[in-house]
């Protein structure tokens, strides 16, 4: 299949970039698709036909040769041309410039890792086991006077929360159980309570 045939099915034009091209390859692949067109005997064939035309374009756009820039058009290049065969220090440039890039970031890990492997303090995400600080477990406090609520789990909550320093509210209502015990002792005169 001749080329100028290729981008006459698929619509576009020689001095147009890879983008491009794709673009009027899906567009024409929607009106020409046998899905789109279910009555049309020749759409398979119309759609292998325009397959076969955008390979043919890109194989030749891979092929033909390209400046520095791969995103320029055809008609561009050939343009071009002259000016490059003048001056092909334009591309060897770039090309240059790209590798000091590459070879600086190299050098410079290169001394990083060395700085850090090499210097008496070590790297610093190394860990210093020395300012650990070590903390002692929680002593659980003497109760100093314990009303005759003892088998009760208010009780219990009240001796929790002075060992675990818990539930604040709960142990105010331990404390209003004791207070009423003691009032009800000094009430009716208990002294054991």
């Amino acid at each position: 299949m001749q080329l100028q045939h290729c981008y006459q099915l698929l619509g576009a034009r020689p001095d147009w970039t890879i983008d491009e091209i794709k673009g009027a390859f899906r567009r024409q692949l929607l009106t020409v698709h046998p899905d789109q067109n279910p009555k049309d005997p020749l759409a398979v064939e119309r759609t292998r036909q325009l397959l076969e035309a955008y390979r043919t374009v890109l194989r030749y756009a891979s092929t033909s040769p390209r400046p520095c820039h791969a995103d320029t058009s055809v008609a561009h290049q050939m343009n071009n041309i002259s000016r490059q065969a003048q001056d092909p220090r334009q591309c060897w440039f770039s090309r240059a410039s790209d590798l000091v890039f590459i070879l600086t970031v190299v050098v410079l890990a290169v001394y990083l890792i060395l700085n850090v492997l090499l210097s008496e303090r070590g790297p610093v995400f190394r860990p210093n086991p020395s300012a650990f600080v070590t903390t002692e477990p929680v002593k659980e406090l003497p109760i100093v006077a314990e009303p005759d609520i003892t088998d009760t789990s208010i009780w219990y909550y009240t001796r929790r929360y002075q060992s675990t320093l818990g539930d604040e509210w709960l142990c105010e209502q331990a404390i209003e159980a004791y207070r009423h015990a003691a009032a009800q002792a000094a009430i009716v005169g208990d002294t054991h309570r």
